[in-house]
């Protein structure tokens, strides 16, 4: 399924489930908006002490009915943002492609997911992504797409699960590990943050009447998460 019709697909399954909300909002932000998306990276050779997380997981590589479990679209109380979510996960999984990673509970429940993806599927990254994404170079490895159950958010499993899998990777010979997130996400900027990643380049999406116009721009070594600066100006004003 190509990009357009999995949107397509998307867009009228949330109708169909009255979720017109979630709909005209990304409708407004195809026909105008400009949205800034943090490219971060973190180099595996150097050592990164894994954050703490406050209950037991064990990570390793999904199997279908961990996706049936953490997608499932009738789990009672789920909004049209989480429907949209899992949407997408659902449509990516169903591409085959990539390496889907799950933290599951002590009694096997998945409670966390994330796609890796390598340099050998740089093909099938620029053809479903659409350009949003830089080649991977042989040593380079994206993270996309986490996704932590809503029971379980804020026990800190999203950074933990990415150190392992990182961890995983560099013993493969992955050296960088890059991953992109919109700039007003600041939950999970603060995730990557805690897993060792920092800002490295700045992607603009720009979108005029449903096309699509995507731009780079490189950071400095010393660009801070925009939660950190925040606070050293706070800092600043109070005097501190």
């Amino acid at each position: 399924m190509n990009r357009l019709c999995e949107k397509v697909a998307i867009m009228a399954y949330l109708l169909r489930f009255r979720h017109s909300g979630v709909v005209f909002g990304e409708l407004r932000r195809w026909l105008y908006s400009t949205v800034d998306y943090f490219g971060l990276c973190r180099d595996l050779a150097h050592p990164y002490d894994s954050p703490e997380v406050r209950m037991p997981v064990t990570i390793r590589a999904a199997d279908h009915k961990d996706i049936t479990t953490l997608l499932r679209l009738d789990r009672p109380g789920i909004t049209g943002q989480g429907m949209f979510e899992r949407l997408q996960r659902l449509h990516l999984y169903k591409a085959h492609f990539g390496t889907c990673y799950v933290a599951v509970t002590a009694d096997n429940s998945p409670c966390y997911m994330q796609w890796a993806f390598d340099a050998s599927e740089n093909s099938q990254i620029q053809a479903h992504f659409r350009g949003v994404f830089p080649l991977l170079a042989p040593d380079e490895a994206l993270f996309q797409l986490p996704f932590t159950l809503e029971a379980y958010r804020g026990l800190g499993i999203m950074p933990y699960a990415m150190s392992q899998v990182a961890a995983s990777l560099a013993a493969s010979g992955v050296r960088m590990v890059i991953a992109f997130v919109a700039r007003p996400r600041t939950p999970s900027l603060r995730g990557f943050q805690k897993a060792g990643f920092k800002p490295y380049v700045l992607r603009t999406d720009t979108w005029r009447l449903f096309r699509q116009k995507i731009t780079f721009r490189q950071l400095s070594a010393e660009t801070a998460y925009p939660f950190e600066a925040a606070a050293s100006a706070d800092k600043e004003r109070r005097g501190d």
